[in-house]
């Protein structure tokens, strides 16, 4: 992610193609709008990004994800809500479960749009408060930069408001034309300019060079990321209030992806989300928000019901909805998120018509149902509390690593040890850290592969040796580029790799399993370093036409 936003700017203001490059897994280059880009992100950071780096970029940005987005539901509770409600409901929304688990992933923790988007709906549905042009004009603007920041929650989003748009329909039956007129009304100012902000980023997605045809992953692997019926109820470690026999309990659900396990809501809040549907379903705002919800929870189950991390063979209907065109890309337990959306809004508006109805109550009922409904609230709460800090941390590679990148040749090929693939994404920060001074081989970047969905690899190049032991060194568990060849030394293959790919530079990082494999192998055909820092943690082989050991 700090890749991507040093990358947007970097290409704006040197004329490059913000969405298509060979700066990464050269020579074949990545179609960055099939990848989680984030362009809007990119943009937003580029002050920071251009003067303290990409790396302070993401820090930043990670902790305006948590503000701007308790601040956005803060305002558009204020609707319905007074300031005390509203304040609690924005840091609920902003700072619980779903993003702090998604705070690996930026662009799905930085969610200030929905909210409002979530509003304008219902002012031209219900309030009709506003001319109708006006917040189409506001619709188009949020869906358009949400889909710049990841299309993913707009589709999520749109699972969930589709069929409750039927149901008010049906339900609003002899009303129809008052209440459909004003959103038909915005619709043309909206998707004009959804087309203007988003046309060409959604034509290279679909259309560009190297885009991803189906699938970022094997469908059956992302359906198998839903969240499991005892999901809402069971804490993970991202909360204050854990009893210790629960931890591999939660530990198991979302095919025990824990940064993918966001949909934890608490007995207390959802206990509060129920009660206060039931008592104040008159209230359109509270009766909608809970089914909405209701409906997204569902869906965040899957195509299967799963209890207790065992997949029973009870259909759900997320098992047709991810048949539709672009909708297998969606993983669903991510719906958490729109649950998490929902279910603020229902708790909140629910909370203010409570406030509202204590007053015209009775003493005696009045002290009872505060007692009860008082406990219900800090159980909410309390369960809600994160117990993950927003910590910094300094990379884990030596601070010389500028020093030794200043002896690559300008706009080189440099290929790295650590190879990036996977979590060993640090050449790409040295990368961006370096204002794109090289260009590297490899990348964690989504390529299209040939059974039509995506891979998370570069592809492979000849000879295919190089590649598979610089991620064999790593240690990886499974290397997607087959076993190295046990030649690779004796013929080399790394020779023959450097002169077919015009690499400039060899980079490496004393790292991984078998660091020293590595480097004897650099030093086998291409002698001693260039330069050499941290005491030998970090080297770099200028590889000029000619410098191989072996002619």
């Amino acid at each position: 992610m700090a890749w991507y936003l040093k990358w947007t700017p970097y290409a704006i203001l040197h004329g490059l193609n913000p969405l298509h490059t060979n700066f990464v897994d050269y020579p074949t280059g990545a179609n960055l709008a099939s990848n989680t880009s984030s362009p809007f992100l990119g943009i937003l950071a580029t002050p920071i990004s251009l003067t303290l780096g990409p790396v302070a970029a993401f820090n930043i940005l990670l902790r305006l994800a948590f503000a701007t987005s308790a601040g956005s539901m803060f305002l558009v509770l204020r609707t319905w809500c007074r300031r005390s409600i509203a304040f609690v409901g924005g840091l609920v929304y902003g700072f619980g479960p779903y993003v702090v688990t998604q705070s690996t992933h930026l662009n799905l923790a930085f969610i200030p749009l929905l909210p409002p988007i979530v509003w304008i709906l219902y002012e031209l549905l219900s309030a009709q408060k506003h001319k109708p042009h006006a917040l189409g004009l506001w619709l188009g603007v949020f869906v358009g930069l949400q889909v710049l920041i990841d299309p993913e929650p707009i589709a999520l989003l749109a699972a969930v408001v589709g069929p409750l748009l039927v149901l008010f329909a049906i339900l609003e039956r002899h009303r129809l034309a008052d209440r459909f007129i004003p959103l038909l009304s915005a619709l043309p100012y909206a998707v004009v300019l959804i087309v203007v902000l988003d046309g060409v980023y959604v034509w290279w997605m679909l259309f560009g060079p190297v885009h991803v045809n189906g699938a970022p992953l094997p469908v059956p692997y992302l359906q198998s990321l839903s969240s499991d019926l005892l999901t809402p109820l069971v804490p993970t470690l991202n909360q204050y209030v854990l009893p210790s026999k629960l931890v591999p309990v939660a530990s198991r659900f979302v095919n025990g992806n824990f940064t993918e396990n966001c949909g934890y809501l608490g007995v207390g809040f959802i206990s509060w989300v129920v009660i206060v549907a039931t008592r104040f379903r008159g209230n359109r705002v509270v009766l909608y928000s809970a089914l909405a919800s209701l409906w997204a929870l569902v869906l965040s189950l899957g195509p299967r019901l799963v209890v207790d991390a065992h997949v029973t063979s009870v259909p759900l209907p997320e098992d047709l909805l991810y048949r539709l065109p672009l909708m297998d890309h969606v993983v669903p337990a991510r719906f958490a998120l729109i649950v998490t959306l929902f279910a603020v809004i229902a708790a909140a508006t629910g909370a203010e018509c409570y406030v509202r109805r204590l007053s015209q109550s009775t003493i005696r009922t009045r002290k009872t149902d505060e007692v009860a409904m008082t406990v219900i609230a800090g159980a909410a709460l309390l369960l809600l509390v994160p117990q993950v800090a927003l910590v910094t941390k300094a990379p884990n590679w030596p601070s010389t690593v500028g020093r030794a990148l200043a002896v690559v040749p300008p706009d080189a090929v440099v290929l790295t040890y650590p190879y990036p693939l996977g979590i060993y994404t640090e050449s790409m920060s040295w990368q961006a850290q370096d204002n794109f001074a090289f260009r590297l081989i490899g990348g964690y970047i989504n390529l299209p592969s040939p059974q039509g969905h995506g891979q998370a690899f570069a592809y492979p190049l000849e000879p295919a040796g190089v590649q598979s032991f610089l991620v064999t060194a790593l240690d990886r568990t499974s290397n997607p580029y087959g076993p190295p060849s046990s030649a690779i030394v004796e013929a080399h293959e790394l020779c023959t790799f450097v002169h077919r790919y015009h690499v400039g530079a060899l980079v490496y990082w004393r790292t991984g399993a078998h660091p020293e494999r590595v480097r004897q192998l650099f030093e086998h055909d291409f002698g001693r370093p260039s330069a050499s820092v941290s005491r030998g943690s970090i080297e770099v082989w200028r590889t000029p036409p000619g410098s191989c050991a072996a002619g």
